[in-house]
């Protein structure tokens, strides 16, 4: 019996026992033996969010293989600094983010992975490549799409006069939001980071050129469309019907639906400059250590990882946006499937060590710009001025 199948047999039994199979059909395993152990064990790293899931891929590849599989939870956002220390000594495979790549890269941490038969999203597979390698099997993305109320707005907007014609607001931090604000000022044609001939994110800050200017005086002149209100009072705008859309990520749906007494959908944002609203995107994955002392058994885990069906098991576990579109068609809530529609065109979230320098000034510029004082070119030169020095370019 092939690893596949036997995953959709093990994601039909967990799903079953969670009472959330959603329509999936397992087929009908015949009797076989498992493997023979080999006494070898891989050690993972992941977070508490993987643990149900990877409670069945332990015994799957067990069966498969033989190998025994380690588990050991740790706090996510710990890794960024925890396993490159530890990588020497440390898990054959770890998770993390694609904000840490190049950081785990140059420490010589993380070891060149396929993604075997995977067909993650384009905008996906990309932030986890660097210098044409690609370091990481990818298996959750987040990203922030239009949450809206589905009998105001019945279908997506195009443009972004179609989405103000409905009466929105979208609320943005009062101490700036340059994560929210990304999707508006990528429609304008402005990056952050210029980009290498392979598309990935150079070193060099990109907001002086027009585009930025465009984007700057187009948010002066539309200031009335962004209230500024923290997350608490911003939930509160939109579920009181202060707004018929919030613009948002899936980590306050949780919130949200608690409170709506109107049915929810999702889209993607429209562009307001001309070109695609392209949000950030911060995806996780499987990275192999490059001192895995079972790296052949570590393969073959990912492999296993890579299938459809056990991507498919850590989103019924977790709840976190998919990679793929290969089951997609089972997903039927309107919600999920508009942060899905809006993956397709994200783009990631340049690294951690470059994104210190931008997130402050480009917030308070963001805040400069929707109030009335100082001319927008001079407030977004300002700001260029102020990161690019920090940038050293």
């Amino acid at each position: 019996m092939g690893s596949k199948l036997r995953i959709l047999v093990g994601l039909a039994a967990v799903l079953a026992l969670a009472g959330c199979t959603g329509g999936t059909t397992a087929a009908t395993p015949s009797p076989t033996a498992a493997a023979p152990s080999t006494g070898i064990t891989v050690e993972v790293w992941i977070d508490q969010e993987l643990s149900e899931s990877f409670a069945v891929f332990a015994e799957q590849f067990k069966m498969d293989t033989g190998n025994n599989l380690a588990v050991v939870v740790k706090d996510f956002y710990a890794l960024e600094t925890e396993f490159p220390i530890q990588a020497p000594t440390g898990p054959d495979l770890v998770i993390g983010s694609n904000e840490w790549v190049s950081t785990w890269a140059a420490s010589g941490a993380i070891a060149q992975v396929p993604l075997y038969s995977m067909e993650p999203f384009d905008s996906v597979a990309q932030v986890f490549t660097r210098a044409a390698v690609n370091y990481g099997l990818p298996y959750a993305t987040e990203n922030a799409a239009l949450i809206c109320n589905a009998d105001q707005v019945s279908s997506a907007p195009n443009i972004w006069e179609d989405l103000i014609s409905k009466g929105v607001k979208l609320p943005i931090n009062p101490g700036g939001d340059p994560y929210l604000l990304q999707s508006v000022q990528s429609s304008f044609g402005a990056e952050l980071f210029q980009r290498t001939d392979s598309g990935e994110y150079g070193t060099e800050f990109a907001l002086s050129g027009e585009s930025g200017l465009k984007f700057a005086s187009w948010l002066r002149g539309n200031s009335m469309d962004f209230p500024q209100l923290d997350y608490t009072a911003a939930t509160e705008f939109f579920v009181t019907g202060q707004t018929p859309c919030f613009y948002t990520g899936m980590w306050l749906l949780p919130a949200i639906k608690e409170r709506v007494t109107f049915n929810l959908t999702a889209y993607p944002m429209p562009s307001a400059g001309g070109e695609v609203a392209s949000p950030f995107g911060a995806s996780r994955a499987f990275f192999l250590n490059s001192n895995s002392q079972h790296p052949d058994q570590a393969n073959a885990l990912l492999e296993l990882l890579a299938s459809d069906s056990a991507q498919q098991l850590i989103f019924e576990t977790t709840g976190r946006q998919p990679v793929t579109d290969a089951f997609q068609g089972e997903i039927q809530d309107p919600v999920m499937r508009g942060f899905m529609e809006a993956s397709r065109v994200s783009v990631g979230i340049p690294d951690a060590a470059l994104m210190q320098h931008v997130w402050g000034p480009l917030g308070i510029a963001q805040i400069r710009l929707l109030g009335g004082e100082g001319q927008p070119k001079d407030i977004w030169s300002q700001m260029v001025s102020e990161v690019s020095a920090k940038l050293g370019n």
